[in-house]
């Protein structure tokens, strides 16, 4: 399989925009709860229950992306932190701002609807821990829900860039006369991966809480695709890391693992033929992977509070017709608030972002 690094491939950005709409769908459906069910039939009401498996495919997809940005690359200590640099470029400014406006709008509701607000405003301890991606490990809890996933993804950016640099330090053990991983270093994916599926299965215990270690065979699962899909790497590794997890879904299956494997073994079929410019090229789905961090970010604290603010100022059961009003009514909003974030915020970053080489 032939790789580019660089190319914008339409499949991940499609499966991007799925992801964030199934988490929104997923945040606006918990807020209506009860007020669903009296237009929305079982099945669909049952779906969207599932919604937050869109965080599975997230984690599939920057495995992959990360791994295919890094895959051609001579991995130094120096490289990593122009990784990183570009990385928190790239994310920072949009999740900084969520939280201001996250802290900005439980002010205000303490002020005009008090009877909405559901969390206390965070200590100035609460907001430094969120600004370094670290209320998870310290144990602060989130200021807004989604905010978790960034901790985990971060660690793994640090990890995976780490790690490549160890490898390529140690090249002699894990770098073959082609240039590509030799079996050691597989070896040593192959030990990660077990580690990992042990701790998402709970049979070990992480040293302390909120580290990415659970959700590292979601990852590897798209770096190994990634590496395949360079050249970098047999495709039986990939193969051999997922029948372990189709042997952990026999076992102990969770909507998490199920969408896991669905997006992993989807992206091993588009990267095989190489499809990635005409599957799922469809222009809203592209649309929604373009501007899915934004939606991502802003949809729980912008779509999931005009629900709250609906039902809180409506008094009482909404009728099916008000039901479907706010319902989509919200999804609008969520959509609206993601473009404008991106384009007067997310853009920005992105072009400061590309101004790192690495």
């Amino acid at each position: 399989m032939k790789a580019s690094a660089t190319a914008r491939l339409a499949t991940i950005d499609a499966l991007r925009g799925i992801a964030a709409f199934l988490v929104v769908l997923f945040h606006i459906r918990g807020a209506l709860g009860d007020n669903l069910k009296s237009w929305m039939p079982d099945w669909i009401y049952s779906f969207l229950s599932y919604g937050f498996v869109g965080v599975a495919v997230f984690f599939v997809i920057s495995g992959f992306v990360i791994a295919l940005s890094l895959s051609h690359k001579r991995a130094t200590l120096g490289l990593t932190g122009r990784f990183a640099i570009r990385r928190s470029l790239r994310l920072d400014p949009p999740y900084w701002v969520a939280i201001a406006l996250e802290i900005g709008l439980i002010y205000l509701a303490l002020q005009l609807f008090p009877e909405t607000v559901k969390s206390v405003p965070p200590t100035w301890d609460k907001v430094v821990a969120h600004i370094f991606y670290m209320q998870d490990i310290l144990e602060y809890g989130n200021i807004a829900a989604v905010f978790w996933t960034l901790c985990i993804e971060l660690q793994f950016y640090l990890f995976y860039a780490l790690m490549l640099t160890l490898v390529q330090w140690r090249s002699a053990e894990f770098i073959d006369e082609n240039g590509n991983f030799s079996k050691t270093a597989s070896v040593w994916f192959g030990l990660s991966a077990l580690l990992g599926i042990a701790c998402m299965n709970k049979l070990i215990t992480p040293p302390f809480p909120g580290l990415f270690i659970a959700y590292w065979p979601y990852f590897l699962s798209g770096a190994l695709i990634a590496l395949s899909y360079a050249s970098r790497l047999s495709p039986k590794y990939f193969i051999g890391h997922t029948i372990l997890l189709v042997i952990s879904a026999v076992f102990k299956p969770t909507p998490y693992l199920v969408a896991a494997l669905i997006t992993i073994i989807f992206l091993f079929y588009v990267a095989s033929r190489n499809l990635f410019s005409s599957m799922l090229s469809f222009r809203p789905l592209i649309y929604l992977g373009t501007i899915s961090y934004s939606l991502y970010l802003f949809h729980s604290i912008v779509g999931w509070r005009f629900v709250i603010l609906v039902q809180t100022l409506h008094k009482g059961p909404l009728s099916p017709t008000m039901s479907i009003t706010v319902f989509f009514c919200a999804v609008i909003v969520s959509l609206i608030s993601a473009d404008i974030a991106f384009r007067i915020i997310e853009t920005p970053s992105i072009n400061l972002a590309k101004k790192i080489r690495y």
